[in-house]
């Protein structure tokens, strides 16, 4: 059997129509299982940190960053806020800092609204 052979013609061994798979029959992974997405709340102490966190990003849960621990030093938090804004781009989600200490990532199709509801007592 030739490995290229003009459109349409059919060689011998090749008989009756041509079978097509409809793939709305199948269910896959993704369908089966129900998103999970959870919010998390991690405390950063040092840079190396974040990595361990960065998983938790990807499966899609929104993560609540408390950093005051590494607050002490400026160059650690250049680094992780650096970082969280990386992790925030990388997944096509959002970022923001919510304090001074805390920062808020989530996953794709959440945004953060960075109004603030004000209340009148």
């Amino acid at each position: 059997m030739p490995i290229l052979r003009p459109r349409g013609r059919r060689t011998a061994d090749e008989e009756g129509p041509v079978k097509f798979i409809d793939l709305a029959e199948y269910k896959f992974f993704e369908e089966d299982e129900p998103d999970k997405s959870s919010l998390r709340v991690a405390e950063i102490s040092k840079y190396e940190d974040i990595k361990k966190i960065a998983d938790y990003l990807y499966n899609g849960d929104i993560i609540i960053l408390d950093c005051s621990y590494a607050q002490r030093d400026d160059l650690t938090m250049r680094r992780i806020i650096e970082e969280i804004k990386g992790m925030g781009k990388d997944v096509g989600g959002d970022y923001a800092a919510l304090s001074k200490s805390l920062y808020a990532l989530t996953p794709k199709g959440i945004r953060i609204d960075r109004k603030k509801i004000k209340t009148s007592f």
